[in-house]
């Protein structure tokens, strides 16, 4: 229903949406890992994370949706290789869709 919804009713439109995101989700673009796999403990990960440069909020917005909270300013590339900021990215939009999907669901601790 949801890839329905996004693509306007259009069956055959929101299936190719579908399967590009499972073709997706199989890549491993990012390193040895599928994107499927990228945890909180995926190579670079916990370094990520504890710079506490971009993470969840506990708290939703007025309509039940996640936050995503970003200092900019905490981004060194000089420290955070492409691969590992690119990993970083899928795994914080990925815990924000699980708790848009889940509205129980806890922002992940870190």
């Amino acid at each position: 229903a949801r890839f329905l919804g996004l693509k306007g009713g259009v069956v055959q439109d929101a299936l190719n949406a579908m399967l590009a995101k499972e073709d997706w989700l199989e890549a491993r673009l990012y390193g040895e890992q599928t994107v499927r796999d990228i945890t909180a403990l995926s190579p670079g990960l916990p370094d990520e994370i504890a710079t506490k440069k971009c993470y969840l909020l506990q708290q939703r917005d007025q309509h039940g949706r996640p936050v995503v909270f970003t200092h900019v300013n905490r981004h060194d590339p000089n420290t955070s290789p492409l691969d590992q900021a690119t990993r970083f990215v899928i795994y914080t939009l990925r815990s924000a869709e699980t708790m848009l999907l889940d509205p129980g669901a806890d922002a992940p601790s870190g």
